[in-house]
């Protein structure tokens, strides 16, 4: 064992120096040097009635290999069951929208991290159905083949991915706060923009930082992972609303002061994360649940109570 796990550490140094050695995005993938801001979404010039439609993709882990016996029963999740929980987690969205509101003007994915397993743990390494390069490449593909759904559905429509990393993905022991792409996530994204890029109605966007701000209709909805609120603990009997509830607040606060220094910064109304596997809603923003479910961390450390895997829409 201590031997692989210095195998591990030496592979993983190696990977850091393989991208610290190539541009990712531009040698590998051969996109643009700097990736694109999101695009702000203005009101039309009919001035009929229409909507922008904003869907998170939070805590899917794919390539987490979960048996039904090591979860009470509760469900088994493979590579094979992630996909298809994307392919749903799509057609949901499609369904909904068809169902409800004015036209559609445009729809956001904000791939919100965690998506891809990685090895971030003993439990990771263990449970890994697949490395993390091919999580990677499998959760691109499924992004892709959703966003041609929808495009396809919704013929008029623009499309806009935006990515933020997870803390599962990261090459690095410790969470870094420089080179945060060094990331599976966040190479994961750099697939889905590679294979999107001749797509004209498709727009994918990433980010540098922990954070990205959209400019919805004027409205600053910020999408971030989770784990870097600025808050700990929800071990409590209000579980994970009391450090998300506080790390939402304490966002506000930074960019009200942020705004006092430079007025043209959008002000934040809104925010969603992820990271605790819990759903839920307070005054100032979302908290989603994991798209893979229970596991055996959640069931048996946190004694979390089990969930069905939710996402916002």
């Amino acid at each position: 064992r201590q031997s692989e796990a210095r195998a591990k550490r030496d592979l993983r140094a190696a990977t850091l120096a393989l991208a610290s050695a190539l541009d990712l995005r531009t040698e590998v993938f051969g996109l643009t040097r700097e990736p694109l801001r999101p695009r702000p979404i203005r009101p039309g010039q009919g001035g009929g009635a229409e909507l922008a439609w904003f869907a998170p993709f939070f805590d899917y882990h794919l390539g987490k290999g979960i048996d039904a016996a090591s979860v009470n029963g509760l469900q088994t999740y493979d590579l094979a069951v992630a996909r298809a929980r994307i392919r749903r987690h799509f057609e949901h969205i499609r369904r909904l929208i068809s169902d409800h509101g004015s036209p559609v003007r445009r729809i956001v994915l904000g791939l919100g991290g965690d998506n891809c397993n990685g090895e971030l743990r003993h439990d990771d390494t263990a449970t890994n159905v697949v490395p993390p390069v091919q999580q990677a490449r499998e959760f691109a593909e499924a992004v892709v083949e959703g966003v041609r759904y929808l495009l396809d559905a919704f013929p008029e429509v623009e499309i806009d991915v935006v990515s933020v990393v997870g803390n599962h993905g990261r090459m690095t022991d410790a969470p870094p706060s420089a080179n945060i792409e060094e990331n599976f996530d966040a190479i994961s994204a750099l697939f889905v923009e590679a294979h999107l890029r001749g797509e004209p109605r498709a727009s994918v966007r990433g980010t540098p930082t922990p954070d990205v701000l959209l400019d919805l209709y004027g409205t600053g909805f910020l999408i971030s992972h989770g784990d870097r609120l600025g808050s700990n603990g929800g071990d409590g009997q209000i579980g994970a609303i009391g450090p998300v509830q506080r790390g939402f607040l304490k966002i506000k606060k930074a960019n009200f002061e942020s705004r006092i220094v430079d007025p043209t910064i959008l002000p934040i109304h809104w925010i969603a994360v992820g990271h605790y596997h819990s759903h839920f809603m307070t005054d100032d923003g979302f908290c989603s649940g994991a798209g893979c479910g229970p596991d055996p961390y959640s069931t048996f450390k946190l004694r979390v109570p089990p969930r069905p895997p939710r996402q916002w829409l």
